[in-house]
């Protein structure tokens, strides 16, 4: 899909979501922590939303962040079967730090 397409498929998708009062982050919430342990019994992913007072911007930079925590979710679900927030927010110390992680 190229770009001009897909800002419109986005834009198309918020604007209806907002016009029924769906907020785009609730919905990437429910997909981590909901459907993924109802359809595939995959526990232990989450999603922190931004504020809704946040600008586009703030919004932005905070999801961006929170889809990088997914993958790194992802990446300790596919290696251990689960998902330890422990385990895993030292595992992001270590790599901030310069440490080789396994």
């Amino acid at each position: 899909m190229d770009s001009t397409k897909f800002r419109f498929v986005k834009f198309a998708y918020i604007l209806i979501t907002s016009s029924k009062g769906i907020n785009i982050e609730q919905v990437i919430k429910w997909f981590f922590e909901e459907y993924l342990v109802r359809e595939f019994k995959a526990k232990g992913f989450y999603f922190t939303c931004p504020t809704t007072s946040a600008t586009y911007l703030e919004k932005t930079r905070h999801l961006l962040a929170e889809m990088e925590s997914i993958a790194n979710q992802f990446q300790a679900y596919v290696q251990e079967g689960e998902i330890n927030k422990k385990l895993l927010h030292t595992r992001i110390q270590l790599l901030i730090t310069g440490f080789q992680v396994f």
